[in-house]
């Protein structure tokens, strides 16, 4: 149930020596992971069919970009599955979202951050057959620009849509088998950015999410 009980928090994957609260230096086993000098986040986890699983992430070392790790289980240890290489070609990509579909292949969304591409069409896409080696999409899978509906509290808005200054961390409501995207999620902010209209309900600065039905 959401409402617990729940376990205690256990590491699932530790990227670079730990501190315990008692000052203990715990290292990782098998030694530290190449990309772990600026820290992990945002994990994004694909449970396979055979019980083990991937876990993907960003980290800021060496440039944005993500990163794969590998476990016999979900609950790990993982392990990285790069060879001490960077697993993915294109850099200044971050807060990815992993899932594998009926097909078996591996897809991630990802916040596009590089030049141009971040003041506009900053949605990627990267693909895989088997998870380990990853091919990037030059098409863009989202805008900065959010289209409203005619109805509910934006209904008197002067514009029926608006380019968000940033819009990041994407995700997806996917189907019951968790194999077919249903809708995207993502992160926005309303500062101020070319020709920002924000609906009358929207606070300057705030940020909240949005959804796209996808057909």
């Amino acid at each position: 149930s959401p409402h617990g009980p729940w376990s205690e928090p256990t590491v699932i994957y530790q990227a670079s020596d730990y501190t315990e609260p008692n000052g203990t230096v715990v290292p990782p086993p098998g030694g530290a992971e190449w990309y772990s000098a600026l820290g992990i986040d945002n994990p994004t986890l694909v449970i396979l069919r055979n019980g083990s699983a991937l876990l993907s992430g960003r980290t800021c070392t060496r440039t944005e970009h993500p990163w794969i790790a590998s476990a016999a289980r979900w609950s790990g240890p993982f392990r990285s599955i790069d060879g001490n290489q960077q697993p993915f070609a294109q850099t200044n990509v971050e807060d990815p979202f992993m899932w594998q579909d009926s097909r078996g292949h591996f897809h991630m969304l990802h916040h596009w951050q590089s030049g141009d591409r971040n003041a506009g069409p900053n949605g990627g896409h990267s693909f895989s057959r088997d998870g380990v080696r990853w091919l990037f999409s030059n098409a863009t899978a989202y805008t900065k620009n959010i289209s409203w509906t005619a109805t509910g509290p934006n209904a008197n808005n002067t514009e029926p849509w608006t380019v968000m200054a940033r819009r990041e961390r994407p995700g997806l409501l996917l189907d019951a088998k968790w194999e077919s995207p249903l809708a995207l999620f993502s992160a926005v902010a309303a500062h101020t950015w070319r020709r920002n209209v924000l609906p009358r309900w929207a606070e300057a600065h705030q940020s909240y999410g949005t959804s796209l039905p996808l057909r």
